[in-house]
């Protein structure tokens, strides 16, 4: 099962062996809003952020990490946009079909919109913040696939951020984001209905 956070949490976990922090974890919640991972960390440099970019960045050569902060216990990592696309086109490569879902619930509902959003094209994504949230509350929602009460609670969320994603935009402005943003459409539709079957039946 494609799993996108295990694929991040990994990468980073090996670039940082070594470094005085723990195990990185994929981070969802508002409170963690334009950020992607945390790293447990208690050692109060405030330098240790840039120096652990650095080192996933060296790693992977190419700008991986985006941003990174540090916070009392943890730093927090940001993923370049890069990446987030990365992530999504291998979604719609290794996930299958979508097929038809109830439009009267609200999974069926972002399902169908991004259906249609899909029809534009892999142009990648706006350099928008909500749109950059979306996906990855998107790409999360396969990542407990063994759990269907995990995976409910994520479909909900990434629904809701979905829904809301190109609100930051001008009415006027939001065509032309749709027309730029259909890889969000290919790569969710088919996630969401990854969900929705986990949701139903334990499995996919």
């Amino acid at each position: 099962m494609f799993n996108a956070y295990d694929i991040v949490t990994e990468a980073i976990d090996r670039a940082t062996e070594g470094k005085p922090v723990g195990r990185s974890k994929a981070v969802y919640s508002p409170k963690y809003f334009g950020y992607n991972i945390t790293l447990p960390y208690t050692g109060g440099d405030a330098g240790m952020a840039g120096e652990i970019k650095a080192a996933c960045n060296a790693a992977m050569n190419r700008e991986y990490i985006a941003g990174a902060e540090t916070h009392a216990r943890s730093i927090w990592l940001k993923l370049d946009k890069k990446e987030i696309e990365s992530l999504l086109r291998t979604a719609v490569r290794e996930l299958p079909e979508a097929g038809l879902a109830d439009g009267d619930t609200m999974a069926g509902f972002t399902l169908m919109k991004m259906r249609t959003l899909a029809k534009n094209g892999d142009r990648g994504l706006s350099e928008d913040a909500r749109i950059l949230h979306a996906m990855w509350l998107a790409l999360g929602i396969t990542a407990f696939h063994k759990d269907k009460k995990r995976t409910r609670a994520r479909l909900t969320e990434a629904c809701k951020a979905i829904d809301g994603m190109l609100s930051g935009f001008a009415p006027d402005k939001r065509a032309s984001a749709r027309a730029m943003n259909g890889l969000a459409g290919m790569a969710a539709h088919k996630l969401i209905y990854a969900g929705i079957i986990i949701e139903e039946d334990g499995y996919i």
